[in-house]
This record gives structure tokens, C-alpha cells and sequence, in this order.
């Protein structure tokens, strides 16, 4: 997780890029907060931060006043692979605050876990002193059975 913050100047649209050069690791964005920026004119006036995505169609996301709102909490999250933009109509500028959520790597494949498994049946080999999985698993069975005549064996005497 990684902070992330812009500033969003009056009729000037803020394109959402990633800093990192990895395109191979998913990120997401999560917008957590909007904030009215400093008054450069006293205004009244509504500020509105507004987004698009791709083709779709604009919509605002929230509406900041000096009267009624300087601060909104969001709740906001982008994992688009279309442009993202953003955009403040009215007379102030907006901050908008939140993170970078870097997706885990994905789960083993089923080829890998079959490679860990072949992994550890070989180490086993190896400490058993067997040439083969057969020979493993005979050594297996005759241990088990060992095991069984030894419990056998004491439970009678």
C-alpha cells in the first residue's frame, strides 16, 4: 500500500497514471477523501470533482462548497485498464487523497504445486536412501507395518 495524492486545478483534467514502470503487477487506487483547496477567489461557488473512464459517460463524484463542505469522505476504488480522468468544474481546486493497493501475486498454478510436490517426494527419496518413488513407498509400507507389529506386540505383553 502506498499513499497517493493530487491536486486538481479548475478546468484542467488530471489523467490517473501509475508511478511504478511494472505493468506486470495489478495495482488498484482507492480515493479516500476529497478536500477544497485554498481560496484563490472568494467565492461561494460549488466546486464539483468529476471522473470519466474510457468512453463511458462523466459522472461527478462529489461537491465541495466554503459554505456547506471543504471536505468530503470517499470511498472510492479504480482497477481500470481505460484511461482514467479527473476534473474539477468551479472556482477552487480539489485535493483528492487515498492509496495504491498492489494486488498479491496470484495463487501457485496447479503446475506449480506439482513441481513442489515432485520437489519433496525427491528430498524424501534422497533421505531414505531409495533409487525411486516405489522403493519409497515400499520403505513406507514396511515402516507402517513395522509400526503396527511394535504396537501389537506391546499391547499383548
Amino acid at each position: 500500500m502506498a499513499f497517493w495524492g493530487v491536486y486538481l486545478k479548475p478546468n484542467e483534467p488530471y489523467t490517473l497514471h501509475y508511478d511504478d514502470d511494472d505493468d506486470t503487477v495489478p495495482k488498484r487506487l482507492r480515493i479516500t477523501q476529497a478536500t477544497l483547496g485554498d481560496a484563490t477567489r472568494n467565492s461561494p461557488a460549488r466546486s464539483i470533482v468529476r471522473c470519466s473512464i474510457g468512453d463511458k459517460p462523466t459522472i461527478a463524484i462529489c461537491s465541495l462548497s466554503v459554505k456547506e463542505m471543504t471536505c468530503c469522505q470517499l470511498d472510492l476504488e479504480f482497477e481500470e485498464p481505460h484511461t482514467v480522468i479527473f476534473s474539477v468544474m468551479g472556482p477552487r481546486g480539489v485535493y483528492l487523497a487515498g492509496y495504491l493497493i498492489v494486488s498479491p501475486p496470484s495463487p501457485p498454478t496447479s503446475h506449480h504445486h506439482a513441481l513442489c510436490h515432485e520437489g519433496k517426494e525427491k528430498a524424501l527419496m534422497e533421505n531414505a536412501g531409495c533409487r525411486d518413488a516405489h522403493e519409497l513407498d515400499s520403505n513406507k509400507t514396511e515402516r507402517m507395518i513395522i509400526k503396527i507389529l511394535v504396537l501389537v506386540v506391546t499391547r499383548s505383553t
